[in-house]
């Protein structure tokens, strides 16, 4: 697999990548503040959908950030929130596991930084060039629309079949979604709102 999609990345990114990701995993499981947790939780997300968008499998890597980051993530927070867990207070002796755990994680950081430096700014500086975005508005009217039309990308395929073929079902699932929220907050208004006795209560006293 990553022979075949990995195309032009070089194997030493994909290679400090699944480090950094074993790295968090082991943050996830070893941290004793759940916040901590939850933000190494968070980071080892990233890092997947980083892999996935580098095996240019690019819809698993955003439905990796939509979904676990944006959801799930989020509804652990609340969750901490509302368990009312204390932040545990810094303790004044050093600690050496978190000091080589931040080593590692730095290093790795560096790395990253290193490997992805010169092709990203040259690709920045082609981006950023006048001339050949001039050359490309005027060679629009010369391109092969049904070559570029016939071999569309993995989002755009998933768009069309969505919203054409599958357009019933995606506005079911909505106003499932919309009376799951509904339902939600009528629940929690309703538990908020204080009972007070009747008058009939308060005639008998």
């Amino acid at each position: 697999m990553m022979d075949i999609h990995s195309g032009s990345t070089s194997p030493t990114f994909l290679l400090l990548l699944s480090l950094l990701g074993i790295v968090l995993g082991m943050g996830v499981i070893t941290s004793s503040n759940p916040v901590i947790s939850l933000l190494y939780l968070i980071g080892l997300f990233v890092d997947i959908a980083i892999y996935l968008m580098t095996l240019h499998l690019t819809y698993l890597g955003l439905s990796y950030i939509t979904v676990y980051v944006g959801a799930i993530a989020m509804l652990f927070i609340f969750v901490i929130m509302m368990l009312n867990i204390q932040v545990l207070e810094k303790s004044s002796r050093f600690s050496f596991s978190n000091f080589f755990l931040g080593l590692i994680l730095g290093l790795l950081f560096i790395s990253l930084i290193f490997e992805r430096i010169p092709s990203e700014l040259q690709s920045l500086y082609n981006y950023f060039n006048f001339f050949p975005i001039v050359n490309r508005i005027y060679k629009v009217s010369w391109d092969s629309w049904e070559e570029n039309l016939g071999s569309p990308t993995v989002l755009e395929s998933l768009g069309k079949i969505l919203y054409t073929h599958y357009s019933l079902f995606l506005i079911i699932i909505s106003l499932v979604f919309l009376l799951t929220l509904v339902g939600a907050l009528c629940i929690a208004r309703s538990s908020s709102t204080p009972s007070y006795p009747s008058s009939e209560e308060e005639l008998n006293k």
